[in-house]
C-alpha cells in the first residue's frame, strides 16, 4: 500500500494510517474472492493499487464532492470506483448497484467486513433502478466505470439525477465518437473531458474522466 500512500499524498489527498489499513483489507478481500466471483483480471491481480484504487480516487482531484452528497455507482462490479472513494470520504453516501449475484454478495461482504456505514448495495439491473420512483431526482452524482457507452448509461440514470447533478464516466482511449453520439442524442450539455491526474494515474495509460453536468 506504500505506492497508494505516496501517490495520494503527492496529489494532496489525505489518507490516514487507519484508512491505509482499510485499503489493505479491501485488497485482500478482492484477492480472496476473485477466483469464485471473477472480480478482476489475472493481469490486474498484481496491479490493484494502480489499476483500480488510484484510478477510482482520481475523481477527487477533478471535481468537488460536498459532504452529505448522494452518489450512485452504476454497475459497481468489484466496487470500482465507489468503494475506494468511500474509504477516503466517510462524509458522503454511496449506493452501489450490481446485478450479478456473486459480485453483489462480495460488495455486501466488503461493506460488512470494513464496517462502511456510508455504503449500501443494491442487487438489481442498472436499467431498472432508473425507473424506480424512490430514487427519482435523488442523486448528486452518478458514477460509471467500464459499464457501457455514455449515451446508453446516461439514458438509464437521467431520471434519478438532481437538476444540478453530475454524471462521471471513467474512460480510456479516443472519446470523440462517444461524445459525438451523446451530443446528437441529448444535445450539447456541459461536457468536460479531463485527463486523469498524472500524480495518481500514469500518463501513458491514457485514462480520462468524462464529466456531464
Amino acid at each position: 500500500m506504500q505506492l497508494l500512500k505516496i501517490r495520494l499524498k503527492s496529489a494532496g489527498i489525505h489518507c490516514s494510517e487507519t484508512q491505509l489499513l482499510t485499503f489493505k483489507k479491501y485488497h485482500d478481500l478482492l484477492l480472496d474472492w476473485n477466483e469464485r466471483a471473477n472480480l478482476v483480471s489475472k493481469a490486474d491481480q498484481l496491479n490493484i493499487e494502480k489499476r483500480h484504487f488510484l484510478e477510482s480516487v482520481a475523481v477527487l482531484s477533478a471535481i468537488e464532492i460536498k459532504p452529505g452528497s448522494n452518489i450512485i455507482d452504476i454497475g459497481s462490479g468489484a466496487g470500482f470506483p465507489s468503494l475506494p472513494i468511500s474509504l477516503l470520504r466517510k462524509d458522503v453516501n454511496f449506493l452501489l448497484v450490481e446485478s450479478k449475484k456473486k459480485k453483489a454478495l462480495f460488495l455486501q461482504h466488503v461493506v460488512s467486513q470494513l464496517k462502511l456505514k456510508n455504503v449500501s448495495v443494491l442487487g438489481e439491473r442498472c436499467e431498472t433502478v432508473g425507473k424506480k420512483k424512490e430514487y427519482l431526482a435523488l442523486f448528486d452524482f452518478v458514477l460509471s466505470r467500464a459499464v457501457g457507452k455514455l449515451d446508453v448509461v446516461y439514458g438509464w440514470v437521467q431520471n434519478i439525477m438532481k437538476a444540478d447533478a453530475c454524471f462521471v464516466a471513467w474512460k480510456g482511449g479516443d472519446m470523440a465518437p462517444e461524445i459525438s453520439s451523446f451530443v446528437s442524442k441529448y444535445g450539447n450539455k456541459s461536457i468536460k473531458l479531463l485527463k486523469m491526474d498524472e500524480r495518481l494515474v500514469d500518463k501513458e495509460k491514457n485514462r480520462s474522466l468524462v464529466i456531464i453536468q
